[in-house]
């Protein structure tokens, strides 16, 4: 495992230690989906998707979509550059199979979303790495996801509509990430 550079400064022994747990943690929280449940969908609650992801904690074994973004800025902050794409590319998967990125990879969670956060993951891992090819590949995915939410971003589900009250997702928020 290659650490990341910040290992090298002038540290407290102390913070250093520490970032280095840290960073090793990354290992113990990766998954990968079993391409069974793929192929036998309607026997799964788990989302099927292709390659490795981090998960936000042991006692998870699916993704979830805004842990992601956060987990992407700390594994690109760790030098783990190969773990990205693959984690994006899922969600790219995910888009084509739904048409959006559910709040989480279960069957429980197509009928909700998190903000959206899909464009600027490519973002980050572009500005990190220069590879502007990864995110022209993307490119139809991420203008499907956009326009999820230009069409549906001020809508949201009966369900939470009665537990809440008239609430209302901007659609301004899928401009703004564009916009970042």
């Amino acid at each position: 495992m290659q650490f990341p550079d910040l290992f090298e400064e002038k540290l407290p022994q102390a913070l250093n230690d520490s970032l280095f747990e840290l960073h090793t943690i990354w290992l113990s929280l990766c998954r990968k989906v079993r391409e069974d449940v793929g192929a036998n969908k309607e026997l799964n609650s788990l989302l099927y998707v292709p390659h490795q992801f981090i998960i936000p904690g042991s006692r998870f074994r699916e993704f979830y979509y805004w842990d992601t973004f956060w987990t992407i800025k700390g594994l690109l902050a760790s030098n783990m550059f190969s773990t990205v794409p693959g984690m994006i590319k899922n969600l790219a998967y995910i888009v084509d199979m739904h048409g959006f990125i559910p709040n989480g990879g279960r069957v429980c969670f197509l009928f909700r979303s998190q903000p959206p956060l899909f464009i600027r993951m490519v973002y980050e891992y572009v500005s990190v790495t220069g590879d502007l090819d990864f995110a022209t590949d993307l490119m139809a995915a991420m203008e499907e996801k956009f326009d999820f939410w230009l069409r549906n971003g001020s809508t949201v589900s009966s369900r939470i509509t009665r537990a809440f009250g008239h609430l209302k997702i901007l659609k301004n928020f899928a401009l703004y990430e564009i916009a970042l």
